[in-house]
């Protein structure tokens, strides 16, 4: 599983602009699609905007 969590109380004032992944026993392979994944969905999310 890979989790998403914002990055508010880390990081000082920029921290609110990030996001952390977590990930535990996840294969190279599927890690390697990460960005991937995020783009096309960051893409989704501003289609409609």
């Amino acid at each position: 599983m890979v989790a998403a969590t914002p990055m508010r109380g880390w990081g000082g004032e920029i921290g609110n602009r990030f996001v952390r992944f977590v990930f535990s026993n996840e294969p190279v392979e599927r890690i390697s699609l990460l960005g991937e994944r995020v783009h096309r969905a960051l893409e989704a999310a501003t289609a409609g905007s």
